[in-house]
Formats: structure tokens, C-alpha cells, sequence
């Protein structure tokens, strides 16, 4: 059994008998970003963020978010914690390894029996649903004309981009374990490129890294579209371990409320492809429907 399915039966949130039907997820490529341990440097705070983007992107991206930390809080220094793939990053997190971390919201749920506590997430939900992608020229118009074919998503655990669209097309006529084949690709770039070079029939991904794909590859983008979306969840969390300073935890929550409007808070988003977004104040209930989803998606799923 894969890392990946291994965590899902430990979280105690999906059954065996779905783990069973998976599949795989493809191996990382490029640099590995090797495991640290949080006493590794006196004064250095780890902040993990979930597999948005591959390392190096995820770097880009998130280093002005340490630099705002560490601007504003000046007692210690934040230093990013990239990871290869979604199980790097959730085995990070089961063995407590960074202070404060962005999951997605399924590993909100799972980081919650761990030892993390919600503290903030991002206030506009909107974005946070599946969508599923098919090229321009394919003749597929509903769901059942995907029988006999492949669909591919970027990782078992990725909620917006793999859970949420399992879920719509098995509610909408198809039986996974029979109707289609299903293949986990790594990323949400590359579950897309799927779709471009025609690998796959349709494929999941989530309207930020679909709005990045189109500026990133405009030629590759205008070959495909989403046919569908899904309902809407609580977007992305932080969450700091429940050891972490009190102080220092309010500090976060104080930053993370005023980067919209901090000059690295215009890139951030941005590079998130959440342009407008903004952080709140918020708890573990936030999350109570993305458990409810769960319960459902379970459910329905029984070994697909």
C-alpha cells in the first residue's frame, strides 16, 4: 500500500474498500525536498504548504509570505516547507514537523487529530470547487459519455481537484469502478496537460491553477475548457500545532489578517491565483462541512 493510501485509512475518513480503487499517484519529479526536523535550527519556524504548485514554484510563490513574516514578527525566523507530492506533505504533517501550515481542507480535517488547530483561512469560498476539464474538440456532453474512458486527477487527497469531481460524476450516472479508468498524475498542471495531448478524456482541477494555466500556457489552454463544476467547500486553512506560543500564533493570525494589504500580499494571492482573496479569522468548525462532504462522499463511494 501506497504512503498515500496508508494515511487516508489512518485519518479513519475513507474505508479500505475505496483505498482499493485508487490507484496510484505519479512519482515526484525533479528536486526532493528532504524531511527536517523542527529542532533543527534554534529559532527557525517552519511553515509547510500543501503541494499548490511543484517545489520551485511553491517557493516563488510563498518566500514573500516568509518575508512579510519575518518583517513582521522579528523574535524568529519563518522559512517555507516545500514538499514533493501530497503524501511528503501529509507525513510531514502527521509526524508534527512545522509549526504552522496551509493544508488543503481535507488534511484540515486529518492535521486536526494530529495535534493542529484551525487559526485562519481564506475568507472567499467561491473558488474552492472541482472542475472538470475535456478538450474543445471532444464530443463528450454529459457525464455517461465518459464510459470506457480514462479521467485523471492530480492526487487522491486533493479535495477541490480529485474528491469534489469523483464525486459529481458519481452522482450523475457513472460507476467508477466499472464506467471509466481513473489515473492520479502528481499535479494540477499536469492533469490538465493530460487533457491537452489527449491522454485523457476529462480531468479535475480547481478554477486557481486553472486561471495560472492560462496565463502560464495560453496556446495549451485554449485547446480545452471545464464542462463542469462542483458545489463549493470552506477554502484553504492555517493551522498552527497546538504547541506552538500563544504570542506567537496570535502574531500569525495578525499578519495573515493584514497581508492583503501588504506589499508582498498583492504577489501572494496572485501567485496563488487568488487575486481579491484575503485572510480571516477562523476555528476548527469552519470546517464541519467539509466533514459532512466527506461522510457523503464516503458513502457514495463505497469501493470506487
Amino acid at each position: 500500500m501506497n504512503p498515500q493510501r496508508r494515511l487516508l485509512l489512518r485519518s479513519g475518513l475513507l474505508p479500505v474498500a475505496w483505498l482499493a480503487g485508487c490507484g496510484r499517484e505519479e512519482a515526484a519529479r525533479g528536486p526532493q525536498y528532504l524531511t527536517q526536523s523542527p529542532l533543527a535550527g534554534q529559532g527557525v519556524v517552519r511553515f509547510g504548504v500543501h503541494p499548490l504548485h511543484n517545489p520551485q514554484k511553491l517557493h516563488q510563490v510563498f518566500d514573500p509570505l516568509m518575508v512579510y513574516l519575518n518583517r513582521f514578527i522579528t523574535d524568529v525566523r519563518f522559512e517555507l516547507e516545500a514538499s514533493n507530492n501530497y503524501a511528503h506533505f501529509e507525513a510531514k504533517l502527521q509526524a508534527r514537523e512545522m509549526e504552522f501550515s496551509l493544508p488543503n481542507p481535507y488534511q484540515t480535517l486529518i492535521a486536526q487529530d494530529w495535534g493542529y488547530r484551525v487559526i485562519a483561512k481564506l475568507a472567499d469560498d467561491n473558488d474552492f470547487r472541482g472542475l472538470i476539464f475535456i478538450r474543445r474538440d471532444s464530443r463528450i456532453r454529459q457525464p455517461l459519455d465518459l464510459k470506457g474512458r480514462t479521467v485523471c486527477y492530480p492526487a487522491p487527497t486533493a479535495l477541490a481537484a480529485t474528491m469534489l469531481p469523483r464525486h459529481f460524476l458519481a452522482t450523475h450516472g457513472l460507476d467508477l469502478r466499472h464506467d471509466v479508468r481513473e489515473r492520479y498524475v502528481g499535479s494540477m498542471e499536469s492533469s490538465l496537460m493530460n487533457v491537452v495531448r489527449g491522454q485523457v478524456a476529462a480531468a479535475g482541477a480547481w478554477p486557481p491553477p486553472w486561471r495560472q494555466f492560462q496565463r502560464a500556457h495560453p496556446v495549451e489552454a485554449a485547446q480545452i475548457m471545464p464542462i463542469w463544476q462542483t458545489e463549493a467547500l470552506p477554502s484553504l486553512a492555517v493551522m498552527a500545532r497546538l504547541d506552538a506560543p500563544e504570542a506567537r500564533t496570535a502574531a500569525v493570525l495578525r499578519a495573515l489578517e493584514q497581508l492583503h494589504v501588504a506589499r508582498e500580499g498583492r504577489g501572494v494571492f496572485a501567485g496563488m491565483g487568488m487575486e481579491g482573496n484575503h485572510f480571516r479569522a477562523a476555528g476548527n468548525a469552519d470546517y464541519a462541512p467539509v466533514r459532512a462532504f466527506l461522510d457523503k462522499y464516503t458513502r457514495l463511494m463505497g469501493g470506487a
